[in-house]
Formats: structure tokens, sequence, C-alpha cells
């Protein structure tokens, strides 16, 4: 199997059997997927990899609001009142991270959340920064964009992936993005490339890019970031640096936060 990144096809077992927490509660678990590693780059990747419809069936409704621990497969409650207020806070402190490294910090500005879940991360940016005129959000989870259009009446949300959104609503220069956040959602998409290519096209030379995931150069056996249905591959700052340069972006700051097991950088087109 062919590593996403680099191509190569030299890859080490990781680990075998690697199941969803809910799935080893089960009576009769099913047999768990393959982690390989990459032995170029060094990406963690599942053998097989989770089909578009796999990644759209597991963030139902099911992913978000659960109540019972020994079914959950996602969050017990996203939608309680302090993760969601905890949600918002974070959505604020992204955007002053974008503001500190932009040049020009006065003039409006449109950011796009892609996978945003309900768009709370948005909601707390656009009613806390008066010069946030539009922002805009894209998640997979047709019950969660259906719960944050149902709440926040001062965001764009769309349900698809990104290079879908993009290609069936035809978005003109109004959605041209100054910022662009992936909050633990690179991860979860199987094609990256595509991803990538897409984000790119809709960001200017002066537009600024965070990308929030998690560090493979700490994973372990027992990581809870193990999830073979929602996520396709966990990456480390080399290949993940690799895999923007292949698409004209640079990182221009690591290590933003200090997130546990997280990697979080800033980046921008090169050209």
């Amino acid at each position: 199997m062919k590593c996403m990144v680099c191509d190569s096809e030299r890859n080490t077992v990781f680990d075998t059997g690697q199941l969803d927490g809910y799935e080893r509660h089960l009576p009769n678990p099913p047999n768990g997927m393959t982690v390989l590693q990459c032995s170029d780059c060094g990406l963690f990747f599942f053998d097989p990899q989770p089909s578009i419809e796999q990644l759209r069936s597991y963030h139902s409704k099911q992913y978000f609001v659960c109540y019972d621990p020994l079914k959950q497969i996602g969050y017990l409650n996203y939608i309680d009142a302090e993760h969601l207020k905890v949600k918002e806070e974070w959505g604020q402190r992204i955007f002053s991270w974008f503001l500190s490294f932009d040049d020009d910090r006065t003039s409006a500005k449109k950011v796009l959340d892609v996978g945003c879940a309900t768009g709370t991360m948005l909601h707390g940016m656009k009613k806390t920064f008066k010069n946030l005129n539009k922002a805009v959000g894209v998640d997979i989870s047709n019950w969660a964009i259906e719960w944050g259009s149902k709440n926040y009446s001062d965001i764009e949300l769309y349900c698809g992936r990104l290079p879908e959104v993009v290609s069936e609503l035809q978005l003109g220069f109004d959605y041209v993005f100054d910022y662009v956040v992936f909050w633990d959602s690179l991860e979860h998409d199987s094609n990256v490339h595509e991803v990538l290519e897409t984000v790119r096209n809709i960001m200017t030379s002066d537009s600024l890019m965070i990308i929030q995931t998690p560090d493979g150069a700490l994973a372990k056996h027992d990581w809870y970031y193990w999830s073979p249905h929602q996520h396709t591959c966990i990456f480390n700052e080399t290949n993940l640096s690799m895999l923007l340069k292949q698409h004209g972006f640079k990182i221009i700051r690591k290590r933003l936060s200090s997130e546990p097991d997280e990697i979080v950088v800033l980046a921008k087109r090169e050209h």
C-alpha cells in the first residue's frame, strides 16, 4: 500500500487489530484494522483506508451525542453548554493567532473552517471580532451542520467535503479566504491532496492557514487517536511539511500551542 505523502511502498506494521473505543465493548468485536507506518517519511495510515461513505456514516448524531460510555464512538455530548463554551474560546484564540501574524489586521476578514462540526468555533470568532465579515464552515456530518445552522445565524455552514462544496456551489471571489482552519480535521479525510489543492485555490499569497493534528512522533500502541473509522492517517511535523510543500505551502510557525500530542502549525502559500 502506497504512502499518501511520499508514494513509498516501503512500510512496516506498527499495530494490528486496532478498534474504535466502543467496538472493544461489543460481545463479539470485529476484526480490527492494521496500522502501517511508512518506512521513508514516517506517516501512519490504516489498511484498508475507510471509504468516504464510511466516514460520512461514522460522523452521525451518535458520534456527537451518545451519553453512554460503552457505546461512545466520539463525544459523550458535544453540544453540552460547557463544551460549546470551550469551543467558542478556542475559536477566539485561533482568530487572535491569525491577527498576530497578519500585517493587515484592520480590514474585513473572511475565514473558512474545514471540518467545522457544528460551527461553534466560527460562532465564537464571529461574535467577538468585529472585522470578521464572513465565517464559513464545511463538514461531512449532516447532523452537525443541521444543528449548527439552526443555532448559529451569524455563520454559513455547508455539508460535504470541501472539494465537493466548492465545486457544487461554484464559489466566486467572495469565497476567497484570508484565514483557513483545519482543527483536528485534515487527518479525517481520505484524499488530503484533493483537499489541499482545493483550499490553495481559495487562498491568496497573503492568506494564512492553521492546522492542528495529532503528532505521530508521539504515537503509542494504546493511543486514543487510533480510531480506524474516523482517521485515515497520522502525520508528524516532517511529513506534514512535505505534504504542504507538494501543494505550494510553507510552514511559517511551528508549535503555536502547547496542546499535548498535537502538532499546531501556521502556513502560507509559497507563491
